[in-house]
């Protein structure tokens, strides 16, 4: 039999466990993935299980248990607490590709663990957390993706250009979308289309966004990128604090100012090194 406590930390960094024989909880235990084995949780221990639970498992007196995923095997309660939060997201699930007989791997995403990040990430802050679901969710596919962020309550998506927003507006209708490639000349009426909000990287996509705002009474919103680390992208800081003076007008129509605050390789850089940041900001 396997005792948690000795290898909790181990357990926590594996995205499916299997140990070969049952899992033994004596203490508080956190496991970031799938459990395939048998697990029996003592008296007034606790199990939470960000992932699925395939075993079977045993809840002594007092103890809890928490499965962010589903429960497949059989359930033997004699006095502990059960809470399994499933949020129905194996309707998320697709398959693409050939049979799998025939494919040369498979690759499984764990969907809930996808969305047990998102949710723990949301409630460290106090400020909404939206989800960057750019280049095909990282290649693990928006529609599923975004399906099950959805459900655990995600409102704001990041994608990389229009098709990927037409393919998050049609699983999530109501949600926020934001295109980080920004606004190609002649392509407003098709955000406006899908009801998506461009990030604003030029001054001179500002003046066309702001012409068809105008022309089309378009109250959508957009984000304005500014570059405050040298990523080359965005407003400049000089452009950025002779705008700052529009945000403080009514119906200006920015719903979102953002930037990365310094490029990779000066990660010790003080942030008072940009001291146009609190002119802007």
């Amino acid at each position: 039999m396997w005792d948690s406590c000795a290898s909790n930390e181990a357990m926590s960094s594996a995205a499916k466990i299997d140990l070969g024989e049952p899992l033994l909880v004596s203490g508080t235990s956190e496991i970031n993935g799938t459990l395939v084995n048998n697990a029996i949780v003592q008296e007034n221990c606790s199990l939470h299980v960000r992932g699925n639970l395939l075993g079977n498992l045993t809840i002594e007196p007092g103890a809890t248990v928490v499965v962010e995923g589903s429960v497949d095997g059989r359930i033997i309660n004699r006095g502990g607490r059960l809470v399994v939060n499933n949020k129905d997201l194996a309707a998320c699930i697709t398959l693409d590709g050939p049979p799998e007989a025939e494919a040369c791997g498979v690759l499984k995403i764990n969907l809930t663990a996808i969305a047990s990040n998102w949710e723990w990430l949301s409630k460290q802050t106090e400020a909404e957390c939206a989800s960057v679901v750019k280049g095909n969710a990282y290649g693990c596919g928006i529609e599923p993706v975004v399906k099950a962020l959805s459900k655990s309550g995600c409102k704001s998506f990041f994608v990389t250009n229009l098709p990927e927003a037409k393919r998050v507006r049609a699983i999530a209708p109501n949600e926020t979308i934001y295109v980080l490639h920004g606004l190609y000349s002649g392509t407003a009426p098709a955000f406006a289309d899908v009801n998506a909000r461009p990030v604003i990287n030029s001054m001179i996509e500002m003046a066309e966004w702001d012409a068809f705002v105008a022309s089309h009474q378009w109250s959508g919103g957009c984000a304005i990128n500014v570059d405050t680390g040298e990523n080359v992208v965005g407003l400049s800081m000089e452009e950025a604090v002779a705008f700052a003076p529009k945000v403080r007008a009514l119906n200006h129509g920015i719903t979102l100012l953002m930037s990365h605050f310094d490029k990779n390789g000066k990660a010790n850089r003080p942030l008072g090194a940009c001291p146009n940041n609190r002119r802007i900001f």
